[in-house]
């Protein structure tokens, strides 16, 4: 065997794997010189994205920013009285989700003539779809045993109005109730 060519050999190998180490060396230092730097998370940041997000609706944010406080400190009287409140009014906060994206939709504009509440619940879910890009359905569900709403008439004629208001005016009247839940909204008869 040529000695020669071997040592030749591996020192061709030996430029390659210093060039490649030295490219990549490069481009991660170059990449670190434009990255922007990030403050670190507090406990305390982590407490007001977890309050913000139980006020928001938002459940699964809310929980585990409050069990990230509590895996770095067990025994935050805070962050474990929100997550008992959380875990025992689970369904509150999620429904506040759907009722706060009912507020922050705006109607262009609606017109009822004498239609009822079943006909004014289904055009409204069609302009709440319209208005948010199909992103939310209020999913509205009628709860009327004793078919109360069927002789009720709703006319409106509104502009640029939040789709909560929209639904308090065609509660009040037809004299219905409204419960928002986590993935509906139920419209009852009295």
């Amino acid at each position: 065997m040529d000695t020669g060519k071997t040592v030749s050999t591996q020192n061709t190998m030996k430029n390659t794997i210093a060039l490649i180490l030295l490219s990549v060396c490069t481009m991660n230092y170059g990449q670190t010189q434009t990255a922007t730097v990030r403050k670190p998370v507090t406990i305390t940041d982590l407490y007001a994205q977890g309050i913000h997000a139980m006020n928001e609706g938002d459940v699964a944010k809310a929980e585990r920013n409050l069990r990230a406080i509590l895996k770095a400190q067990p025994q935050h009287p805070q962050a474990r009285y929100q997550l008992s409140q959380l875990t025992l009014n689970r369904e509150k906060y999620a429904a506040r989700a759907r009722q706060l994206k009912m507020q922050r939709t705006k109607i262009a504009s609606v017109d009822f003539s004498g239609a009822t509440v079943d006909e004014c619940l289904d055009t409204l879910t069609t302009l709440i779809g319209d208005a948010s890009g199909k992103l939310f359905s209020p999913n509205f569900v009628i709860s009327d045993k004793n078919k109360k709403l069927d002789s009720k008439t709703i006319t409106l004629k509104l502009d640029n109005v939040p789709a909560s208001q929209i639904l308090n005016y065609i509660a009040s009247n037809s004299d219905c109730s409204i419960r928002y839940e986590e993935h509906a909204i139920t419209v009852s008869a009295r």
